[in-house]
């Protein structure tokens, strides 16, 4: 189990900022804050010897698309599920992916008078991966 914290400015004077998750196989649990101001991209994908479809499960509605068929473009056979959606005016961007495991995006309450920032924090039972582009994150 892996346990990373990545911090995201708050405001990050207004810039648009992106971060992404990746994970080369297991289980992705991500906690956004409720007010979660950002676009969301979410992808698991599965292969034959998982022995089950993967899942995505979050607080929010998202738009999921159906599984695709079987694509073998990345080495071994896979099928690919998604969900998509915008949340607030979607400032930000948030793209999570993995193979072989569940998404599973929670939404997190902030206390009043607490620090202005979004804590993503990312539990993933294989190696995983963090990327953030934009501006330095603002505590």
């Amino acid at each position: 189990m892996i346990t990373n914290p990545a911090l995201l400015g708050g405001d990050a004077g207004g810039e648009r900022q992106t971060v992404n998750l990746t994970s080369g196989s297991g289980k992705m649990i991500v906690e956004l804050p409720a007010g979660f101001d950002g676009a969301i991209e979410l992808e698991t994908s599965y292969t034959e010897s998982h022995g089950r479809a993967t899942r995505i499960e979050s607080a929010w509605q998202l738009q999921h698309e159906p599984a695709t068929d079987w694509d073998d473009r990345e080495g071994t056979p896979r099928r690919y599920v998604r969900a998509r959606g915008v949340l607030g005016n979607g400032r930000g961007l948030v793209r999570i992916k993995t193979v072989n495991g569940d998404i599973e995006l929670r939404a997190r309450r902030v206390e009043p008078g607490a620090a202005c920032f979004a804590a993503l924090m990312l539990a993933a039972s294989g190696r995983g991966r963090q990327r953030r582009t934009g501006p330095p994150a603002v505590s």
